[in-house]
Parts: structure tokens; sequence; C-alpha cells
């Protein structure tokens, strides 16, 4: 049975096909399946350990300089946040980084073992690309004082840039609750380049397949017919005025979008009993009453944390195509089972 059949009749039934598939699905296959885009396993863990080492390295250089100068005194406190700092650094070892005033850049090599790839064969794409003289992509971190969590992928240039809020800081609480946030810094920022990488995988799609932009969109029957896959008014058009399209409605997004997605609800449903997850799931997907938003309120305040989460709103924003809605639907709920 399908999951657009099953929103027609009712939204209670999409919680038992999600209660069905949490029991039965092997999630790893599952999730390969929902997303359609897999990406290489190898270098996300590459790029997330460069980016967690550096921050950790900026951080432990700032808490020298703080010593060195007197800012700060030596003690136990401050001995147990050099370790911590010293361990998450070396996360980056075996990592060639180049480090700047406010940059941290590196290469990081193809690497596609144990790739699921919806591609092909992953040593057949690997020889194509060296061919090609692609040897790997580069990473580069940007200290900006933006908000975090903010990424970018220069297909051109097959270049990633991630955007960190790094503060400046010379006491020992805040060098503490840099060390206390960086689990959480981690999981956050390996969505970013989980977002990321699912480009780069786009465009090595294209590549292989010898597609202009047709490799990781959306289904054809819900792909937005106004504008080109990354959301620009087409030329073929003369008299369409060049527009803003949303992010949610940018096809060459829609699976970065279900990913993000993804990620935000299981980081904070993981936490739920099965009654909070169920409303949580409701409420996520912009389907439960007002009664149902209340009585989460009552045992959970999730909500305001994700309110300016991006998963959270794309479904929001998706529901103002309700085909569109429906695939983005059926894919997530393949997917958190």
């Amino acid at each position: 049975m399908q999951v657009g059949k099953l929103i027609k009749i009712g939204s209670s039934n999409i919680w038992h096909l999600y209660m069905e598939l949490y029991k039965k699905v092997n999630h790893y296959w599952k999730l390969c399946q929902a997303l359609g885009i897999s990406v290489p396993p190898n270098m996300l863990s590459r790029i997330v350990d460069f980016a967690v080492g550096s921050v950790a390295y900026r951080t432990l250089n700032l808490l020298n300089y703080a010593l060195e100068t007197g800012e700060l005194q030596n003690n136990k406190e401050i001995e147990h946040i050099k370790q911590e700092l010293i361990k998450y650094n070396h996360r980056a070892a075996g990592i060639k980084v180049n480090h700047s005033w406010d940059f941290d850049r590196a290469f990081i090599h193809l690497d596609f073992d144990n790739w699921k790839t919806p591609i092909g064969d992953p040593e057949q794409i690997y020889d194509a690309l060296i061919k090609q003289r692609i040897t790997g992509i580069s990473c580069e971190i940007k200290y900006t004082g933006s908000d975090e969590g903010l990424a970018m992928w220069e297909a051109s240039k097959l270049t990633m840039t991630l955007f960190i809020n790094l503060p400046r800081t010379n006491t020992i609480e805040n060098f503490q609750k840099i060390v206390n946030k960086m689990h959480s810094f981690e999981k956050f920022i390996e969505t970013s380049v989980k977002h990321e990488l699912i480009h780069f995988v786009q465009n090595v799609g294209n590549f292989i397949k010898h597609t202009s932009g047709e490799f990781g969109l959306p289904p054809k029957k819900v792909r937005n017919k106004l504008v080109d896959p990354y959301g620009r008014a087409k030329q073929e058009n003369p008299e369409q005025i060049q527009m803003m399209t949303p992010h949610a409605f940018i096809d060459a997004e829609f699976y970065t979008n279900l990913n993000d997605s993804i990620q935000t609800f299981k980081y904070f449903a993981d936490k739920m009993n099965e009654n909070l997850r169920r409303l949580f799931f409701k409420i996520f997907i912009g389907i439960a009453s007002n009664n149902e938003i209340n009585t989460f309120l009552d045992e959970n305040k999730t909500i305001p944390k994700i309110v300016g989460t991006k998963g959270y709103w794309w479904f929001r924003d998706l529901k103002n195509d309700p085909p569109r809605w429906r695939v983005a639907i059926k894919k997530f709920v393949d997917a958190v089972s």
C-alpha cells in the first residue's frame, strides 16, 4: 500500500505504517532506498574529523594564548580542558590542514570504499574521475562569526565550505562550554557535510551517467516545471521574470532537505518514548492538531528548539505542493524507521 494513499485516508494511518516499518525494516537498506542518494561514508567521516579537529586546534590555541598572557592561570580544570581539546584535535591526525588567520583548509582524497553508491560500481566511478584528474575535493572552514551550520558546495571548484562561529573567549567557563558542546557540534556539522556531499554525488552521477543535471532529482511528476533544477527561471521563456525560488522547491535540494529533515527528527525523537515520538512525528510533518501539539508541549519542550531547523520548516513549506509533500513523506517514513 502506498503512503500517498494512506495520507488521503487519514493521518493516523501514516503512524501505523511508520510503526510497522519501525519494527520490521532493516534501517540501513531502507535509508539508502529512501534517500536515493547515499554519500561516501569514509569521505564524510574524514571531513567531519577535519572540522572537529580544526575547531579543537583553534580553541586550544586560544586557551594557550590566554595562559601565556596571564589572562588565565593554569590549574587542574584548565588541564582537563586542554586534554579534551587535544583528544578532539587528534581527530584530524593524518589530514594535512592549512591553518590561516580566519580559515582552515584541507584536501580530502576520493575514497569510495564501503559506499553503497546509487550510481554504479565504486571502482569504475573512481577510475573515471581519476582519468579526468579529479582526485578529491577541497574543504574549507571559514570563521566568519556567521551562524554556524551554514555550508556551501561549489561544483565548478569541487569545493565545500563550512561557516563556523567560534567565539573568542578567555574564561574557563566559556572554554568548558565549548568542550561540552563538541559532541553536539559534531552531529550538527555531520548533517551539513552530508548535505553538501549529496550535491557532490549529484555532480558525479551526472558525469558518470551523462545526464545534464538530471541525476539526484525528485521524481519527474513532482519537479518544479517553472524553473531549472537549481531554481532559476528557464531561458526559453524570455518574458518570465527571474525569480528566487524558495529552497524547499528547488529540485536539486530535494534530497539534501530530506536528509536534513531525517537527521533533525532522529536527533530529537530518539530521546522520546513511543507516545511522544508519535506526537512529534505528526507535528514534524505538519499533520498534528492543536490539541495534539498542546498535549506534546505539556510533556516536552522540544518544539521551540526545532522551530529554527531547516528540516522542521521544509515539510511546512511543502504543504503548498501536496504531490511533492506526499513523495517527501513516503521517503521520510521509510528512512526514520
